[in-house]
């Protein structure tokens, strides 16, 4: 577990894969994850909107030249590309008891075998659901990252803990009493600073 690292976003950033699949899911408690099926969660205001997501782009592929376009751009894929990666999003409307209705979009890295075996592999869940069982199974040891809730402005004392200073000190009693040196002439990343919440936590249950 890192010691309160500052997150730079509300996803982690997984450096190893191993094995053929989908690494890299978000997950609300319960995983349900749909390749760009619900179209709702990619449009503001879905019901007064006349502007409907993907309608007009997805018409220039419904004739037969659109289709060869289509196939042209997976063999660019495959013949250029080194990474492949499934744009998708959570089914958050099914968890209750959240106040969140927008639903979070990722990039899913394909992992394991040839590209070409990547591309083919994508295609396949196009507007299909990944349940949690096809990714795990019971009992199986997982990796974790996260970010924190914000937990507002709190001092060193309630964020790392440290010891308050004696009743005489001036001024302030809930503070770090040194934060480094004069020279050099900067305060060092090891001091306690304040603010608490949006850290970064990993767990690796190996």
């Amino acid at each position: 577990m890192l010691a309160r690292a500052r997150g730079c976003g509300s996803f982690g950033d997984m450096k190893f894969f191993s094995g053929f699949w989908l690494f890299g899911y978000c997950g609300l408690g319960l995983v349900l994850i749909t390749c760009l099926s619900i179209l709702e969660e990619f449009c503001k205001n879905w019901c007064k909107s006349k502007k409907k997501a993907f309608a007009k782009y997805s018409k220039t592929f419904e004739t037969d030249e659109g289709k060869k376009n289509i196939e042209g751009q997976f063999e660019k894929l495959i013949k250029y590309a080194t990474v492949i990666r499934v744009l998708a999003h959570t089914q958050i409307r099914k968890m209750k008891g959240l106040k969140q209705k927008k639903a979070h979009l990722m990039e899913i890295q394909v992992n394991g075998g040839t590209i070409a075996q990547n591309v083919e592999f994508a295609k396949s869940f196009f507007e299909k659901q990944i349940p949690i069982d096809a990714v795990f199974q019971k009992d199986e040891m997982i990796d974790i990252i996260g970010v924190t809730k914000g937990k507002g402005y709190e001092g060193v004392v309630t964020r790392w803990g440290v010891t308050r200073l004696p009743r005489k000190t001036h001024r302030v009693v809930r503070k770090v009493a040194c934060i480094g040196a004069w020279h050099p002439a900067r305060v060092s990343f090891t001091v306690a600073k304040a603010v608490t919440g949006l850290h970064l936590v990993e767990n690796n249950f190996i």
